[in-house]
Formats: structure tokens, C-alpha cells, sequence
């Protein structure tokens, strides 16, 4: 580790950037205002979901990616479909 760059991923519209997590096969998930994108370790893109604009909060041992909406609690998994839903009755935010 000699600190050069290993590679580098390049959106076209450039995003803000809202959280990266590494799963447990060393794929990458990316957060940003553009949506959710998984690379693998080599910086090559696996998919893109521009329908999850939401930072990940945890990684299963199993690879399945959480997150929160305002509403809700989704699971999706590598394929990159949504493995589970839990909605709540009411908003689960508050301001104080």
C-alpha cells in the first residue's frame, strides 16, 4: 500500500455522495442524490437503483443491504431486488 489509486468510478452526473459500505464478497454499495449503485472490488458498476435515493444502514453476513425511508424499512438484495418491506403506520420521523 504505497497510497496510488487502485481504480476509480465515475458517474456522468456527478452526485452527492451520502454513504459507501462494503458487503461481505467485497462488493461496494453507494449511496448518493442520484440513487443506490453496487460496483464490485474492482470499480466495475453491478447495478444501479434509481428508485433508493436512502443511505444504508447495515449489512447482513447474507449480503442483504438495510435502509430507512420516512416510512418504511427496506432489505434488498445482490440481485439487486427488494428482499423485504416493513412499513409503519406513521412517519418514523420527527422533528424535535
Amino acid at each position: 500500500p504505497d497510497g496510488s489509486i487502485y481504480w476509480r468510478y465515475s458517474s456522468v452526473t456527478n452526485p452527492n455522495i451520502y454513504n459507501i459500505k462494503v458487503g461481505p464478497e467485497g462488493r461496494i454499495f453507494v449511496s448518493s442524490s442520484m440513487g443506490l449503485i453496487a460496483l464490485n472490488y474492482h470499480g466495475e458498476l453491478l447495478w444501479q437503483r434509481d428508485d433508493i435515493v436512502s443511505t444504508p444502514s447495515a449489512i447482513s453476513q447474507d449480503g442483504i443491504l438495510y435502509f430507512a425511508t420516512m416510512d418504511s424499512v427496506y432489505g434488498i438484495n445482490a440481485s439487486p431486488s427488494i428482499a423485504m418491506v416493513s412499513r409503519f403506520g406513521a412517519s418514523v420521523y420527527h422533528k424535535l
